[in-house]
């Protein structure tokens, strides 16, 4: 899967928002002009000054998705498995040979909803739902800490035969693959602890992290990361220390790992605050939405903060300690996700990065506990509920509130301008109705009046634009050809939509101007 997102998270703030396009053509006073803008393919931007942001950044973008050379609406989600009891706080896919199984965990109980008409209970008496996991050797190995670890072979659920000298099993919460050998820990200790190798079970033994943290902390999670020396890539060990300190180790045993260095970033958020992305680490801190190799690449420095980042501290100090924070990876659909939990158990938002070209952008409308992929499709979990997302174009038969405001442009001129009309280059499928406004100089005005718009499914909307002829009253709308009025040197269109069965696609905006030679 290619994978550009640091790449395409670097915009330097110092570059001239306009220089990607020829601007106006010419200044004369009182002279009516046209301009196009692209739509906001480079997504949400929460990390730069409104005024240094490129033309194709959005300072609002909710439940629009930036693709290459259109912005589209976000697809729905529909009702996939019903009837189960509390909120369901995990989802894991079991997948091993022909065996594909989509495991639920809701309450004290571990169901298989593979037939979502013929739910199978696995087992119930659980302390409680929150289960991690790890598919190896053909079994899903699972820690909830608060129960004897569980074991599932595609068919049965069983207890884990984990053990150690001085290990209580029933605390263990975190669980990683590594290099053919299990890990577990406890989010409440310092210490990991390793099995044979190929072993799902048996004797394991304590690795002491206290011994090289330097700021101590416990161990909230380990992943694996992929590093290409040289000489072929190799698979390193990270630990991620609720201090900020991550530890970095090179070797298949732990008896003979070396440690290669140890970094400080932001505070780690929470156990599924991490996941591996192609050979990289998405991880969650309180600082920004960090990517190892950039920790690694700066000696421990983040120097570079994600357009992400103003969103990832306001998030991460209004709700570190409600639970749902994570990081899901979605392939089909090209999503790098993070689960924001607003109120436990009740509202969920999501920031979603584009995996191919690293363009964001703010989901809303999906209450997701958690989330989980089964047979290459996403699915998340609500009360009683487990829900198939990107799916359909309604919010299981409720609207989707779609709002978008691209960032500000002067248009290739520092003059005032009026804008006298604009056009936006929009595919519909089905009838729509569109809120459209023109800000000027860095506000975000709401949007005050339906914009109805009749379209064929699947065309797009042709009409000559610049046909004076068919200009319209302000407010309304003849074939998106609207009349505008307002004075500035920077404009920014917003668009806001509620929809159910119909999805858009944004391509650009051409506006009519008429500078002035007032600076």
């Amino acid at each position: 899967m290619p994978l550009n997102i640091t790449k395409s998270t670097r915009l330097s703030t110092e570059s001239n928002q306009n220089s990607n396009y020829l601007g106006l053509g010419q200044e004369r006073s009182g002279s009516a002009l046209r301009s196009n803008v692209p739509a906001p393919t480079g997504g949400l931007n929460t990390r730069d000054s409104e005024s240094a942001m490129e033309p194709t950044d959005a300072v609002i973008m909710e439940n629009w998705f930036p693709s290459q050379g259109s912005v589209s609406t976000r697809k729905g989600f529909t009702e996939y498995a019903t009837g189960l009891s509390g909120y369901i706080e995990t989802l894991i896919e079991y997948n091993a040979g022909a065996t594909r199984k989509f495991i639920c965990c809701n309450s004290s109980q571990i169901n298989d909803i593979t037939n979502p008409a013929s739910i199978v209970s696995l087992g119930t008496g659980f302390t409680n739902a929150r289960w991690q996991w790890a598919n190896f050797n053909a079994y899903v190995i699972m820690v909830n800490g608060a129960d004897t670890p569980q074991t599932f072979d595609g068919t049965t659920l069983a207890a884990s035969t984990i053990s150690g000298s001085g290990l209580t099993v029933s605390q263990l919460d975190g669980i990683n693959v590594h290099k053919n050998r299990v890990y577990v820990w406890s989010s409440n200790a310092q210490d990991v602890w390793y099995g044979a190798t190929n072993a799902i079970g048996g004797t394991f033994t304590k690795f002491q992290l206290s011994r090289v943290a330097p700021f101590g902390g416990n161990l909230v999670s380990m992943m694996t990361w992929n590093l290409d020396g040289g000489n072929g890539v190799d698979d390193y060990a990270v630990f991620l220390m609720s201090s900020g300190d991550v530890l970095l180790y090179q070797g298949s045993d732990p008896a003979t790992w070396a440690l290669l260095g140890t970094y400080k970033i932001g505070r780690p958020i929470a156990i599924r605050g991490a996941k591996k992305v192609a050979g990289d680490i998405m991880m969650i801190t309180d600082q920004d939405f960090v990517f190892f190799s950039e920790v690694f690449k700066n000696d421990g420095a983040v120097t570079q903060r994600s357009k992400l980042s103003g969103a990832a501290i306001d998030a991460v100090n209004s709700y570190a300690s409600n639970y749902g924070w994570e990081v899901v990876l979605y392939p089909k659909g090209g999503w790098l996700m993070i689960n924001v939990p607003v109120a436990t158990n009740e509202t969920y938002v999501q920031y979603v990065i584009n995996t191919i070209t690293g363009a964001a952008t703010k989901f809303t409308g999906m209450n997701a506990v958690t989330w989980g992929n089964y047979n290459n499709n996403i699915y998340f979990g609500g009360n009683g509920k487990v829900y198939k997302a990107d799916e359909g174009f309604s919010d299981n038969s409720n609207y989707i509130v779609c709002d978008v405001q691209a960032a500000y442009s002067n248009l290739g001129s520092p003059q005032e301008k009026t804008v006298n009309a604009f056009r936006n280059i929009i595919k519909a499928d089905g009838t729509v109705a569109i809120n459209t406004i023109v800000n000027f100089d860095y506000g975000k005005e709401e949007t005050s009046q339906n914009v109805n718009s009749s379209v064929a499914s699947g065309s797009f909307w042709d009409v000559s634009y610049w046909d004076v002829a068919l200009w319209s009253p302000e407010g309304l709308t003849r074939n998106d050809l609207i009349i505008s009025s307002g004075q500035g040197v920077d404009v920014g269109m917003r668009l806001k939509t509620s929809l159910n069965g119909q999805q858009l696609n944004w391509y650009r905006t051409d506006y009519s101007v008429t500078v002035s030679n007032i600076l």
